[in-house]
């Protein structure tokens, strides 16, 4: 029985090991087994959650790895410990400290026009409002119909006044003025060279009448001198004046006695805003000059 059993078993392995293989019919060798992979979809689900569970590693450890931020600004000395202060309240966060520009307030700017924040506008009461004075209007320097009339048949009167000096004095001579607007005045005068002498650039204008000011001019050879006001051509230049003074100049005393100061007919004239020449009553000066020691 043993010898027929192992027959049979020898007999059927070797039977189905030659209907598996091809080639190897008869010969009584054993086939190789090829190392393939069977990718049936069994398997492929298999590898699908092993590669999803190695990736979930991955990133959990990728995700709890330190992360170092690149410093971008000027290296911390490591030496130099924070001041800490040793108070309980050491642990509250320190109050900045104002600046002195804050605590000098805000500055204001030229040409800006915003407030501080921290400024709050108020209505203020105010009283009632002043009064505003009238604003004089400017002389016109056009003659006007009244200034006109005012000539017509008018005399201008000049007077120099009387004067008691010494010998050297330098004194000053009024020229007082009752006209009514006029263009021009030009007071033409003579003396005596050897009593007096007119002294360059004493010449000034007193009051608003000679709106442009005075000249002075002065012939010392001939005993001739001229005090005329600044004029703009056919304007009106001198304002009305009633006794008024107008002007002054100044003379020097050289010999003791009496003189005059007249008037020079060939040059005196006096003219209206219609261009007429107005008569003149000319007051000569009287000048008294005593001796340099005497009263």
């Amino acid at each position: 029985m043993a010898p027929a059993s192992r027959l049979r078993l020898a007999t059927g392995t070797t039977a189905r090991t030659s209907k598996g293989t091809t080639g190897t019919k008869g010969t009584g060798q054993t086939p190789r087994k090829r190392n393939t992979l069977n990718l049936n979809p069994k398997n492929l689900l298999l590898l699908a959650l092993l590669a999803l569970g190695g990736g979930l590693v991955v990133g959990i450890l990728l995700f709890r790895a330190p992360r170092s931020t690149p410093q971008t600004g000027p290296p911390q000395n490591p030496a130099a410990p924070s001041p800490r202060s040793e108070s309980p309240s050491a642990a509250e966060p320190p109050t900045p400290s104002k600046s002195a520009e804050q605590l000098a307030g805000p500055t204001v700017k030229f040409g800006a026009v915003s407030e501080p924040e921290d400024v709050v506008e108020r209505p203020q009461s105010r009283g009632p409002a002043s009064p505003v004075p009238p604003v004089e209007e400017a002389e016109s320097w056009e003659f006007s119909v009244e200034d006109l009339a005012a000539a017509v048949g008018r005399t201008v009167s000049v007077e120099l006044g009387t004067y008691q000096v010494r010998v050297g004095d330098e004194f000053e001579v009024h020229v007082i003025l009752d006209a009514p607007p006029l263009q021009a005045v030009v007071l033409a005068m003579k003396y005596d060279p050897t009593s007096v002498e007119p002294i360059p650039g004493s010449a000034v204008s007193v009051g608003p009448v000679f709106r442009k000011g005075v000249e002075f001019f002065i012939q010392p050879a001939q005993g001739r001198m001229a005090l005329f006001c600044a004029t703009f051509p056919g304007k009106k230049n001198v304002l009305a004046a009633a006794g008024l003074e107008v002007a002054r100049f100044k003379l020097r005393a050289r010999k003791k006695g009496t003189t005059q100061i007249t008037a020079d007919t060939r040059g005196m004239k006096c003219l209206s805003g219609s261009g007429d020449s107005l008569p003149i009553d000319f007051a000569p000066a009287e000048i008294v000059i005593s001796a340099a020691g005497q009263p």
